[in-house]
């Protein structure tokens, strides 16, 4: 968009950055990969995909249209949460040929003179 700002970052050397958007409005992000082993991957991979129907939104990735792949399917899952004068966003992304999640942490926060209640979220 005309007048945005780009955050590039890194995540294999688990960068975060910051910028003020406007006056008082600061938005911050911090990007992490973890490499893991099969058994490790696949425990944290069911254990997302169990948080993931508890709360948030996920999309699930099928490597193998026939159902014949030996791996897990890829997930991205985005959960967000509203406190009082900031917005958290969490988003994890799995990779299971690399046993390999991204995680995104990212965080929009307010002036506090704009709002004195926050972000209100209907959900």
């Amino acid at each position: 968009p005309r007048g945005g700002r780009l955050l590039t970052l890194r995540p294999e050397e688990g960068h975060g950055g910051h910028f003020e958007m406007a006056p008082g409005w600061r938005f911050e992000a911090v990007v992490s990969v973890e490499q893991m082993n099969a058994p490790q991957y696949a425990q944290f991979h069911d254990d997302l995909e169990s948080d993931a129907r508890r709360r948030g939104m996920s999309l699930r990735f099928w490597p193998d249209q026939t159902g014949k792949d030996p791996w897990l399917p890829g997930l991205a899952f985005l959960m967000v949460e509203s406190r009082p004068g900031c917005l958290v966003m969490t988003a994890f992304h799995t990779h299971p040929m690399q046993c390999r999640i991204v995680r995104i942490q990212s965080l929009i926060e307010q002036p506090q003179s704009a709002s004195p209640r926050g972000f209100q979220s209907g959900y």
